[in-house]
């Protein structure tokens, strides 16, 4: 995922979901999957989500805390049957579950077993928001918190006010919003099936707001389409481009949020309440393109978004603004994000779970999966405009063509060297969590770092060795089956490697031809 500010830094964005969509695993019946767990924040609707439900790890006491990560506000919903969850938290695990007890209804974390008072059914509000209910209560209570008081419970009528509603906020790669539909056939529950790690004959499908200009509408599909001769066609992709236009916006959320509901995928006023409301909706990216163009800042942002679940890879995108001729940004840096975020289906159509923490845990640390996405886009885009493939725009005010390709490397080193310094990030390259000071390292170091394993190996040795293997053995067995070392061997490496000049550096880099 790419967030661009002047053309330059990047980010993961986070998605925001509703609880509601967690009722449509309950709706579909059989295809239902019991036991099936899925980890969330819960998040109070009001104070602009502000406040999680969270658990003190030593008393066990359920409140609310502003703090926006950690596991005390993870909370894993297991699906029981019969439209019915068990919450359980990361930081006590399964042994421990989101209880009520007495005529009170007092909330607390209970010893896990067969208790009504652990049995919660989701209900949709009208505001595109979900009631908690209990079945100790009959579902007649929901649950409450309130931030005046700092009180969580169960309180006596359920009288449908904003302190009832809650949210779910994912932190994942990807967007798991429907459980119970899958249009794919799976070869288990939770799993898809091995046809999805093998490339595709399906093309992929592009859609564009109306005020979108015809550059843009020409170049995004030549830019993939390149990446796809390199690199395979994984798929089926959706690519969603977003204009500045608010009733452009809107009209494309709309098509969105009735193809979806076409396939039986997503109910039409759902997907509307979820995509056209707040930060991270898909109707997000017109705003952040509107805001940018009002400001005179380049800003933007292009991600996967998950789409596993309907068996698909989902991308969406404010305006590009190089091949928009906006900003002085050339249109090739634009390329060069399609190829990043194409590259990402290609990492993610290698592993089949369905299982948000497994995807999340399974594709590695941050800067094996930005900095692997990073380097082959860069090595990849200038791959390709060298050998005819794609076009030269060259319109901005500086220059990101393949004959750029070791001046754009070389940048990536130097701010590499200076967030090493600054924050010892080849120390945090263990990390998962894009939730850390050294993101962008993972990012640009993470680009070098790829770089030398592939001047080790091969330039495409993550496509015909490493990714192969990661479904079967996992990241790190892979990783050592591949590059003939453990990860914190390669690290140790790496840290000598970045204390070297910059020109000593560049001689590893491919020619490019």
């Amino acid at each position: 995922m790419n967030r661009i500010k002047g053309g330059l830094s990047s980010s993961l964005r986070v998605w925001f979901l509703t609880l509601a969509t967690l009722l449509m695993l309950g709706a579909t019946g059989a295809n239902a999957q019991p036991n099936q767990a899925v980890e969330y924040n819960i998040v109070m609707a009001l104070d602009e989500g502000n406040f999680r439900l969270s658990v003190d790890p030593d008393s066990k006491a359920v409140g609310a805390s502003e703090q926006s990560d950690g596991d005390h506000v993870k909370w894993l919903f297991t699906h029981l049957g019969a439209s019915r969850y068990r919450i359980t938290n990361v930081a006590l695990g399964g042994k421990y579950s989101l209880s009520v007890k007495g005529t009170g209804f007092e909330v607390f974390m209970g010893n896990t077993g067969p208790y009504s008072g652990q049995s919660w059914r989701l209900s949709e509000r009208s505001d595109g928001g979900t009631q908690l209910l209990n079945k100790a209560s009959q579902d007649k209570n929901s649950l409450l918190f309130d931030p005046g008081t700092g009180a969580v419970g169960m309180p006596a009528e359920n009288d449908g006010n904003q302190l009832q509603n809650w949210y779910l906020v994912s932190a994942s790669m990807s967007d798991r919003e429907v459980f119970g539909q899958d249009p794919v056939a799976q070869d288990d529950g939770n799993r898809l099936p091995a046809s999805w790690s093998k490339p595709t004959d399906v093309q992929p499908a592009f859609f564009f707001a109306e005020d979108v200009p015809d550059s843009v509408r020409d170049g995004v599909p030549e830019a993939m389409q390149a990446a796809i001769e390199l690199w395979g066609n994984y798929g089926p992709v959706e690519y969603w481009v977003m204009g500045v236009d608010p009733e452009a916006g809107e009209a494309l959320v709309e098509e969105f949020c009735q193809r979806r509901d076409d396939a039986k995928q997503w109910s039409f006023r759902q997907c509307m309440n979820r995509e056209t409301k707040g930060q991270h909706s898909l109707l997000d990216y017109q705003q952040l393109g509107a805001d940018a163009l009002k400001e005179g800042r380049p800003s933007g942002s292009a991600g996967h978004n998950g789409g596993f679940q309907w068996g698909i890879h989902r991308f969406a995108s404010s305006l590009p603004w190089g091949m928009s001729g906006k900003f002085g940004i050339p249109g090739d840096e634009d390329q060069k994000g399609v190829f990043h975020e194409y590259f990402h289906a290609v990492q993610h159509a290698h592993l089949r779970t369905l299982e948000h923490q497994a995807r999340y845990k399974g594709m590695g640390p941050v800067w094996f999966v930005e900095g692997g996405a990073e380097y082959m886009a860069v090595y990849g885009h200038a791959t390709a405009q060298a050998r005819g493939m794609l076009r030269v725009w060259d319109n901005g005010e500086f220059a990101a063509t393949h004959k750029q390709f070791r001046k754009i490397m070389g940048g990536k080193f130097r701010r590499a060297k200076e967030w090493d310094r600054e924050f010892g990030c080849i120390k945090e390259m263990v990390s998962i969590s894009y939730d850390n000071p050294c993101r962008s390292f993972f990012y640009e170091g993470g680009a070098w770092a790829m770089a030398l394993l592939a001047s080790q190996t091969s330039q495409d040795v993550l496509l015909n060795e490493f990714l192969p293997q990661l479904e079967d053995k996992g990241w790190e067995a892979a990783f050592v089956a591949t590059f003939d070392r453990d990860p914190d061997t390669f690290y140790a490496e790496f840290d000598a490697f970045m204390n070297q000049r910059l020109g000593d550096v560049l001689s590893i880099l491919p020619k490019i031809n």
